[in-house]
């Protein structure tokens, strides 16, 4: 007989824990069978030629159930499922206390935390509230940054953590003497001023001290950096409309002096490419070209400019020298079919998926707790994204300066067909489809190829809209601000005056208007050769050509002379020019300093012709002007209207650099035969074609056919040598203008 045994409390715990742990043991057996089977199985798979590339493409999950079908070695039809590796859980599940993070980590994984794809957001909450509690231990430049990446917070967190940190933010601003910074401070001013524009619109006067301690620094260290802030500091300007023109000045000629660079470094490239293929060997440009500069961040500065009316002429010079050699490099390099292939290069997720790619890595998990090693990670994170240093053209920038900074259009449209052929449209948003077709249909007559490329950019007539390409559609607001104090403040402000006052003399005259008008162009014309009023000059000459003012022409001339106008529309200025130049002629006896006068407009129509003719592309009206002053001149000398010898000179001069604009317009320019003719140039040419062959009385009542038996009498003398040289642009003049509406 077994006697009954009672069990203590205690007994009776420890049998349960001994039982508890034979139990954990047996199971942790049976997994290590199981995971020791599927290694083995797996092992052998993978040495396999056929499943060895396409196992890497698979999930655990996939393999496993691959492996497993059919397999003698797996008693168990129940797959063991590994442990989710997803970005929330490695985030939550992994990671140290945001209490233990130091200052600069936790600002570095604030920045992280709002580019990643994660909807949970619990772990940005703590370490916002933890930004809000450390804040008088975070240095100027953390502060700044984490208040630069507010726009980037959730709604959810947006407003309520800005009405929590921004008072702080400005409190300490207010506390700070704001003419203490220094060139190492660029970066915090120009999110400082981004920052209170976005968050704190309504403190427009610390704004507007922000944007006037702009330090002057002659050597920038961090030429990318520095171009990341200019286009900071640029959109601030834009969108609170006030301007300091010494950062203009400071980053124009930063700007102009790396293109220049730059420039150096593609035409090195190209001429090595040149003299290798002369001697039959095939030369790549496989090395990469970086640079510091940042065709958006440039593009934001020139419009800065050209909203406020600054003109470098220096930067605009090696902006389009920039434009024409790179536009030959992309075509030439193979990295760049590549880019333009792998579009869209900037992926949203990619930073989310180097990060998940570092942690499943395992290299950051602390031996001893098993969390992470944070600080470790992320600056091996910033040190693995990769950077664009080549300098590519993203679409919107491709658009822009298509739209607006091109001289040579043909090599732009042999640009625009090897990004089409490159490119895929099915990855292309629709915004950048309706840019490209704009492109397309503005350069078609250059590339024939590229009407072939509209059906495939997919956006509909109805979105995109027609225009030429020009700079010159800006407008100078009248009430824009102006931070810099100096001995010029008096003329930097004309402009937005002068802009009023042109405005009331082209709609109601006078000659009071008039006289304010003339002091202001002094007054401009002082800073002289830094233009800070552009749109003025244009003004300027109408206002010369409707009021006969002559006396304003060498303030005009003087701007020109330190202007570049490869980007300008020169149509109206040289109808401009061409009249008060046929004007000073007319009048040589009666106005006073006529040479300076007549000087004066040579000089302009040098300048305009010049600039007109370094482009490819054409203008009839722009030729119709020309080719009647250039009869008018010839005219004039012929007839010996005047007895002076510095006249006499001056005119042959201008008749010598008309002449040579005739004689290169029909090889230089590619499109006049595709270009309408406006009624008013058909009377032009044909009535100057009358006064050539000295038929004045009749000119006006000319015809078409008249005109073209006149056209037939060009001999072979130096006298007719312009007629010969345009004889196809003329006669396509005369066919077409008898159709032209007026």
């Amino acid at each position: 007989m077994v006697p009954v045994r009672h069990l203590s409390i205690r007994k009776t715990r420890f049998s349960c824990k001994k039982i508890a742990f034979l139990e954990l043991q047996r199971f942790q057996r049976l997994e290590y069978a199981c995971a020791l089977t599927r290694r083995k199985r797996l092992e052998r798979a993978l040495f396999l030629p056929e499943v060895k590339d396409e196992v890497g493409k698979l999930s655990s999950e996939s393999v496993q159930r691959i492996l497993c079908q059919g397999s003698p070695f797996h008693f168990s039809k129940v797959l063991v499922k590994e442990e989710s590796d997803s970005l929330a859980s490695l985030l939550f599940g992994n990671l140290v206390s945001v209490k233990r993070l130091g200052s600069h980590d936790l600002v570095v994984f604030l920045s992280l935390l709002t580019k990643l794809s994660v909807d949970n957001y619990p772990l940005l909450s703590r370490i916002l509230d933890e930004c809000v509690v450390r804040f008088h231990a975070f240095t100027l430049a953390e502060v700044t940054h984490i208040a630069f990446h507010i726009c980037d917070l959730p709604e959810c967190l947006k407003y309520t953590f800005r009405q929590r940190w921004m008072p702080r933010v400005l409190f300490l601003l207010r506390q700070l003497d704001l003419s203490n910074f220094g060139a190492k401070d660029y970066s915090t001013l120009a999110k400082l001023t981004y920052t209170l524009l976005c968050n704190a619109p309504q403190e427009e006067k610390l704004l507007f001290d922000l944007l006037s301690v702009f330090p002057l620094c002659g050597n920038i260290e961090d030429g990318r950096s520095f171009s990341r802030d200019c286009g900071l500091v640029c959109s601030s300007m834009l969108r609170s409309d006030t301007v300091n023109y010494d950062f203009l000045r400071t980053a124009s000629e930063f700007f102009a002096s790396s293109l220049s660079q730059h420039v150096g470094h593609i035409i090195d490239q190209l001429r090595m490419r040149s003299t290798y293929s002369q001697r039959n060997v095939i030369f790549s440009l496989s090395e990469p070209l970086e640079t510091s500069v940042n065709v958006d961040d440039l593009l934001l500065l020139l419009n800065t400019c050209d909203h406020f009316g600054y003109h470098n002429k220096a930067l605009l010079d090696a902006f389009n020298r920039y434009v024409e050699c790179s536009l030959e490099y992309f075509v030439s390099c193979p990295r760049s079919a590549e880019h333009y292939r792998q579009h869209p290069v900037a992926v949203d997720n990619q930073i989310t998926q180097k990060y998940t790619e570092l942690l499943r890595s395992q290299r950051y998990k602390r031996p001893d707790t098993g969390k992470q090693d944070l600080p470790r990670l992320l600056n091996d994170l910033v040190a693995s994204l990769p950077r664009e240093r080549e300098g590519f053209w993203g679409i919107g920038a491709i658009y822009t300066i298509g739209s607006k900074y091109i001289c040579k259009r043909k090599s732009f449209a042999t640009f625009l067909n090897f990004v089409l052929c490159n490119i895929r449209s099915n990855t292309l948003s629709t915004h950048e489809s309706a840019m490209l077709r704009e492109l397309c249909l503005l350069y078609m007559k250059f590339h024939p190829k590229l009407l072939f490329h509209l059906p495939d950019t997919g956006a509909n007539d109805s979105s995109t809209r027609s225009m030429e390409p020009s700079s010159h559609t800006s407008s100078i607001n009248n009430g824009y601000k102006m931070v810099n104090r100096g001995s010029r403040n008096f003329a930097v402000y004309c402009g937005p005056n002068f802009n009023t006052l042109y405005s009331l003399y082209i709609k109601e005259g006078g000659e009071e208007v008039l006289r304010e008008l003339r002091e202001m162009l002094r007054a401009i014309a002082c800073d002289i050769p830094e233009i800070f009023c552009w749109k003025s000059i244009w003004q300027a000459l109408h206002i010369i050509q409707m009021s006969r003012c002559v006396d304003m022409l060498p303030f005009v001339r003087s701007f020109l002379e330190e202007c570049f106008l490869g980007f300008q529309s020169l149509e109206e200025p040289i109808d401009h020019a061409c009249s008060i130049t046929s004007y000073v002629m007319a009048n040589l006896d009666s106005l006073p300093d006529v040479v300076l006068c007549l000087d004066s407009c040579t000089r302009i129509v040098e300048l305009l012709s010049t600039s007109e003719l370094s482009r490819d592309y054409g203008s009839m009206r722009v030729f119709g002007n020309l080719f009647e002053l250039f009869v008018t001149v010839n005219c004039n000398l012929e007839g010996g209207k005047s007895t002076s010898d510095d006249v006499c000179a001056i005119m042959e001069q201008l008749s010598s650099t008309l002449l040579g604009y005739l004689m290169e317009v029909s090889r230089v320019k590619h499109d006049m035969f595709a270009l309408p003719v406006p009624k008013l140039v058909y009377l032009k040419v044909t009535q100057s074609i009358a006064k050539h062959f000295l038929l004045h009385g009749v000119a006006h009542s000319v015809t078409a056919e008249q005109a073209l038996e006149l056209l037939q009498r060009a001999d072979q003398s130096d006298r007719d040598k312009f007629l010969r040289r345009n004889v196809d642009i003329i006669r396509h003049i005369v066919f077409h203008g008898t159709l032209a509406s007026d």
